[in-house]
């Protein structure tokens, strides 16, 4: 976890809403009206129309939009926030039907692991490899993606945190160097407890954020986000994904390198690819 990922787990932690008093208890209620999955639900037109909603909120520098997608609970979109006398845009996912792993389901290693160190963050890296090593590590088994297990990966590894008690939480991270594709998996144990969790993604200020819901060929929701860099401004092109598979939340990211995905059109192409190749 860097620098930044910190300060945005703090502020997570702090939830600050610059919007009047009762927006959040509105937007929650406004939330509940969605209809679940499975049922009569929101059509995909209307929820594209609200993730435009939000996306346009955030460009006009709307403290608040709030959508849903990717089978989280929300989605929370806010632009400009102040973090060290410099500004960011960002994201975050929050809740969802998770699966808690059984602490007694994971390797010994994995135990062993968090027995030594039940303090802090311990990452094993599995060189030229993809993530089965780490799954294989861990005892734990990622639903199946033909998509991914087709990319050449450079390299991965595994995050393990935990607290006294034990495990609470693995991160799966895999990478294709030349391809500037990423796959993050993050797995929670039942250690983690049953409350909400959430995840912020921060870009600079000069990035642009907007978002949509894509709903796979295998009928799997994702929120994809697309970060675009003002003219002029440092930093890549991208878009990411985020949604939950069997209770996993995956994070992947595809990058606009110039070489192997040379336009933004490429780019999207082989997100939607992977998003399609669950098994589900």
């Amino acid at each position: 976890m860097d620098d930044f990922e910190k300060k945005l787990f703090e502020m997570a932690k702090k939830e600050p809403v610059d919007a009047p008093d009762g927006l959040r208890a509105r937007v929650s209620r406004a939330l509940e009206d969605l209809p679940e999955r499975g049922g009569t639900r929101v059509g995909r037109t209307a929820r594209t129309a609200l993730c435009a909603l939000a996306a346009a909120a955030v460009l006009a520098g709307t403290a608040l939009a709030v959508f849903s997608a990717g089978g989280f609970r929300s989605v929370e979109l806010r632009n400009g926030e102040e973090m060290d006398g410099e500004e960011y845009n960002w994201y975050g996912v929050e809740g969802g039907e998770y699966r808690r792993v059984p602490v007694e389901e994971l390797s010994e290693k994995v135990r062993k692991i968090a027995e030594n160190d039940p303090v802090s963050d311990t990452t094993r890296y599995f060189e030229d490899s993809d993530w089965s090593a780490a799954q294989e590590f861990s005892g734990v088994t990622l639903p199946g993606n033909d998509a991914i297990d087709a990319l050449e990966m450079g390299g991965s590894r595994l995050t393990v945190s935990s607290n006294v008690y034990g495990p609470t939480h693995l991160a799966f991270w895999q990478s294709t160097d030349g391809l500037g594709v990423t796959v993050q998996a993050d797995v929670y144990t039942d250690l983690m407890g049953e409350g909400a969790i959430r995840v912020n993604r921060g870009v600079s200020s000069d990035t642009e954020l907007t978002a949509e819901e894509y709903i796979a060929e295998n009928g799997l929701s994702a929120l994809v986000v697309h970060a675009q860099p003002d003219e002029g401004a440092e930093g890549t092109e991208r878009y990411m994904a985020d949604l939950l598979v069997d209770g996993i939340r995956y994070h992947i990211k595809v990058s606009v390198n110039g070489t192997e995905i040379g336009t933004s059109d490429e780019a999207l192409d082989t997100l939607h690819a992977i998003l399609n190749g669950f098994d589900v």
